[in-house]
């Protein structure tokens, strides 16, 4: 997964009218909408995330203004903290974190800095927050920043630990290191590195679920198909698989369709417990989760939007507000098939020409 984010016009500028595909256009806006809803999830950018308790997954800031005024000492912001509370500070982006609780203006800051949203409801410290070098603006077994200014290589891809939740390069740290031999290229892929598989020995167990061929496509699990969502869930039979070998894994490991492949047993899930990993059993604490949260909230709001300005409006109007609608987007999709099917670009020229012969046929009715 590449941490990088990536950004072009789409228009071209040129002495000669600029043309493009309006089909190009629609998917990217879409996928730019899309992307932009599931960065941020189901998180409210106006409301500090911390009477929600220990949040599953949220993303984070580390503020490096408050740290060199508190001493050096970390912490983590919730999204709409970074946004009234940090305006104007340099912000270390931490992407999710797991089980999380927002510290913006407890003991971890300066004793004058107050949060803006909720000054006098913070505890003094959130005993159960866990804090890596990323907090710090480091990653990777190499301690270095992201981006790095000294990589100029453009080689800086990266991938997610699920479990310590660190961030790894991939073919570019010091060969005395572990180094990723390949990123996760499929949504079911769950890289561990190395330092977080030599930790959790149940994990060895499913050494058969490496990831060798990453062109090769996903399979769901059988375990996945033939186990009900919850009542596996105080399953007693233990489906463990036994160990490829009897040495220990001392590497990273990109894992498919471990999360659904997983014995669900009581000994499994006390065994996963004590090594800190139960979450992995949690559908919801997937990224791919997170992110259809966003996605689904964009839709709910749009919904939302369309309803309230339908309900003003009197029945017979409401009735008359969706059928113009739809026969708009009707004669639009044939307006762009049509250019699709004859391999032609879509000047504003065409737009304007396709919205005034609508005007004139409205004109004819009335």
């Amino acid at each position: 997964m590449d941490k990088g984010l990536h950004s072009h016009h789409p228009f071209a500028h040129s002495t000669v009218e600029a043309v493009m595909s309006m089909v190009d256009v629609v998917n990217e806006q879409e996928e730019i909408e899309a992307e932009a809803a599931a960065v941020f999830g189901d998180i409210d950018d106006d409301l500090c995330t911390y009477p929600h308790g220990y949040v599953g997954r949220q993303p984070l800031w580390s503020c490096l203004t408050c740290r060199t005024e508190s001493g050096g000492v970390v912490a983590g912001v919730c999204l709409a903290c970074s946004l009234h509370c940090h305006d104007g500070h340099e912000l270390q982006e931490l992407w999710t974190k797991r089980n999380f609780r927002c510290d913006c203006g407890n003991s971890r800051f300066a004793a004058d800095f107050k949060c803006h949203l909720q000054p006098k409801e913070k505890a003094q410290d959130n005993d159960k927050n866990s804090y890596n070098q990323n907090f710090e603006g480091l990653y990777c077994v190499c301690h270095r920043p992201y981006p790095d200014p000294e990589d100029k290589s453009n080689d800086q891809d990266m991938a997610q630990c699920v479990v310590c939740e660190d961030w790894f390069h991939a073919n570019r740290c010091d060969a005395n290191h572990p180094q990723l031999t390949l990123l996760p290229s499929d949504s079911t892929d769950s890289l561990i590195c190395a330092s977080c598989v030599e930790k959790s020995p149940l994990l060895w167990h499913y050494e058969h679920l490496r990831v060798t061929d990453p062109s090769a496509s996903a399979e769901p699990s059988s375990a996945a198909s033939a186990r009900p969502q919850q009542q596996s869930l105080a399953a007693s039979s233990c489906q463990r698989p036994q160990r490829l070998s009897d040495n220990p894994l001392r590497e990273a490991i990109v894992f498919r369709n471990l999360r659904t492949s997983l014995c669900t047993c009581n000994t499994c899930q006390e065994e996963m417990k004590a090594q800190n990993i139960l979450f992995l059993l949690d559908s919801e604490d997937t990224i791919a989760a997170f992110e259809e949260r966003g996605k689904e909230r964009t839709r709910a709001s749009v919904d939302d939007s369309v309803a309230r300005a339908l309900s003003v409006l009197p029945q017979d109007r409401q009735v008359n507000v969706v059928q113009g609608y739809r026969h708009l987007m009707d004669t639009l999709r044939e307006f762009f098939q049509e250019k699709i099917s004859r391999n032609e670009t879509v000047t504003e020229a065409d737009i304007k020409q396709h919205f005034e012969s609508l005007q004139e046929a409205k004109r004819r009715r009335f």
